[in-house]
C-alpha cells in the first residue's frame, strides 16, 4: 500500500479468510515503529463487496516506514506495510488503459473470472471480463479502463461472485527524478560572494521534508527531485539570512528550455557579539524646598537639561535632552544624574535657573549647594506685562 506525502487517502483492507465476525467491531491504527500515528474507531465495509473495508481519509506528513494494523474489536487480525513519500514510484501511468493483471494466486480459477475497478474517490467500474493467458500465469483485462484519476486504484477479482482478491495499483504521472541546482550566493553577479558550506533544505509547501545538501565551495548544492513547486531554505549556525525560503518550480526535463538551476540571491548577517559596558558613573544630587512661610514647596518641578551632546563621562557618551524631579509633599526631591555631565537646572516655582556641572561622587548632593557655588549670576525670571491701551473719548 502507497500513500503520497500530505495527500490524504483511504486505506483499504480486504478479509481474504473471512476473520471477521462482527463488521462493526472493524478498527484499525496506523504505526511509524512502536509510535501511533493514526487511529480509525471505526472501517467502513464496502458496499458491493462486503469483505472489504476502508478507513477515513487520512493523509501521512513524513517518509518512516508504516504499518497499517487491522483489529476486531482489540484483537489483531492483519498487518499492511506502507510505502509513504513524497513521488511514488507508480505501477501504472495516468490518463491511460494500463493492462492490470492478476497475481498467479487464482491462476487455478475458471477459464475467466471478472475484474472490477474503484477509482481513488470510491467509484466502481462496471465488471470487466479477464480472460486466463496461459503465457503470462495469470488473468488478462480484456478491456481494462482508462485510469483517469491520480491515486490509489483497487481491482477486485470475483470467481464464481465471490470477491476472491484485492490489489491495489498507485497511479500517478510517471515523472522521473531531476538533477537541481541550487547556487546561495550574495547578489545576482556570478562572481559575487558565495555561501559555503550552508545546509539547504528542500521540501513541499506544507513543510514536508524532500531533502538536503550542503553546499560546496562554489555556492552550490544538488538534489534529486521530482518536478513540481519546491520552497528550498538556507541552513547555516551563527547566521541569520536576510531573504530565505525560496520557492521554485522544478520543471521536468522533457520540457523544452526546461532548467533547474536556481540562484538563492541573500545577504547575511553574523551575530555582534561585545561585552557589556560598564553603565557610567552616577550622583545622587536632592533638593529641599520651602515656601516663605515655612511650608514645604509640594510637587514643585525641577528641570534639569543636558547643555550639549553626547557629552563623555565615565568614559561613556551621554545622549539626551531633559528629565523632571518633582518635589514630595515634604518639598524633597530626589534623582540620579551622570557624573561629570553640564547640567541646566531650572526651579520656575522659584524663578532659578542655573548651569552646574554634576560631581564626581555618589552623594547624596544639595543641589542648592550646587547652585550656589556656581560662578554664574542668578537670572531672575520675570514677566513683562503690556501696558493698557488707553482710549480718548
Amino acid at each position: 500500500m502507497k500513500a503520497k506525502l500530505g495527500t490524504a487517502r483511504r486505506f483499504y483492507w480486504f478479509d481474504l479468510n473471512g476473520a471477521v465476525t462482527n463488521p462493526a467491531q472493524v478498527n484499525a491504527k496506523i504505526y511509524s515503529g512502536a509510535t501511533l500515528v493514526k487511529t480509525f474507531s471505526t472501517l467502513t465495509q464496502h458496499g458491493t463487496f462486503p469483505d472489504l473495508y476502508y478507513s477515513e481519509a487520512a493523509s501521512l506528513i513524513t517518509t518512516d516506514p508504516y504499518t497499517l494494523i487491522i483489529y476486531e474489536n482489540t484483537t489483531a487480525l492483519d498487518s499492511v506495510p506502507i510505502e509513504a513519500g513524497a513521488a511514488l514510484s507508480p505501477e501504472a501511468e495516468y490518463n491511460t488503459a494500463a493492462e492490470i493483471k492478476l497475481s498467479t494466486a487464482l491462476y487455478n480459477a475458471g477459464a475467466s473470472i471478472t475484474a472490477y475497478y474503484i477509482s481513488p474517490t470510491g467509484v466502481v467500474s462496471v465488471a470487466k471480463t479477464a480472460g486466463k493467458v496461459t503465457a503470462k500465469a495469470a488473468y488478462v483485462v480484456n478491456s481494462p479502463i482508462t485510469l483517469d484519476a491520480v491515486g490509489p486504484w483497487l481491482v477486485v477479482w470475483v470467481d464464481g461472485g465471490q470477491a476472491r482478491y484485492v490489489q491495489e495499483y498507485w497511479v500517478d504521472n510517471y515523472i522521473g527524478l531531476e538533477v537541481v541546482k541550487v547556487i546561495a550566493r550574495l547578489n545576482i553577479m556570478e562572481d559575487s560572494t558565495k555561501h559555503v558550506g550552508a545546509t539547504v533544505v528542500a521540501s513541499l509547501a506544507d513543510g514536508t521534508q524532500l531533502g538536503q545538501a550542503v553546499t560546496d565551495s562554489f555556492g552550490a548544492a544538488f538534489f534529486s527531485l521530482y518536478p513540481g513547486e519546491v520552497i528550498f531554505s538556507i541552513i547555516k549556525a551563527g547566521s541569520v539570512f536576510t531573504n530565505n525560503n525560496f520557492t521554485c518550480q522544478v520543471l521536468s526535463s522533457a520540457v523544452s528550455g526546461s532548467s533547474n538551476i536556481f540562484p538563492l540571491i541573500t545577504d547575511v548577517f553574523g551575530p555582534t557579539t561585545t561585552t557589556p559596558a560598564e553603565p557610567p558613573n552616577m550622583c545622587e544630587v536632592y533638593a529641599t524646598l520651602f515656601e516663605f512661610s515655612g511650608v514645604p514647596l509640594r510637587y514643585a518641578d525641577i528641570f534639569f537639561s543636558v547643555l550639549s551632546y553626547p557629552q563623555l563621562a565615565s568614559g561613556a557618551g551621554i545622549v539626551g535632552t531633559s528629565l523632571v524631579a518633582k518635589t514630595d509633599v515634604n518639598g524633597k526631591a530626589t534623582v540620579k544624574l551622570v557624573q561629570g555631565t553640564k547640567v541646566e537646572v531650572a526651579i520656575p516655582a522659584a524663578s532659578l535657573r542655573r548651569v552646574v556641572t554634576i560631581p564626581a561622587s555618589v552623594g547624596p548632593v544639595n543641589l542648592l549647594t550646587l547652585i550656589s557655588g556656581s560662578s554664574d549670576v542668578f537670572d531672575a525670571i520675570s514677566l513683562t506685562l503690556p501696558a493698557a491701551p488707553r482710549r480718548t473719548l
